[in-house]
């Protein structure tokens, strides 16, 4: 019998949210593979959101964050790269933020 073990190349892309505008306030770490999926906030982070910043996504990837749940309503893009920061009063969607893809 012959085992012949793969291994894959999957690198985490991580997205840190932030409730307040200081770095002592509470955050969520979501840690991620896979572009072109949705991902909804649980309810405990569901609009409650004042920034972000991700680490470890593809280069030419975008990051949208989206006020409504499964990436529909009002949003704003993060620039290209990556890693970033977003702040979410300057875009308007300050305890706003419900979901967010990467494409």
């Amino acid at each position: 019998m012959l085992l012949v073990a793969f291994s894959s190349m999957c690198h985490a892309w991580n997205v840190r949210i932030f409730s307040g505008g200081k770095p002592t306030d509470p955050s969520k770490k979501f840690s991620f593979s896979t572009a072109q999926r949705c991902y909804s906030l649980s309810s405990c982070w569901d609009s409650k959101s004042r920034a972000a910043e991700w680490s470890g996504i593809p280069s030419d990837a975008r990051i949208t964050f989206y006020a409504g749940w499964e990436c529909q309503s009002r949003h704003a893009v993060g620039d290209a790269g990556s890693s970033g920061y977003l702040d979410f009063v300057t875009v308007h969607l300050s305890g706003d933020v419900s979901s967010f893809i990467v494409w």
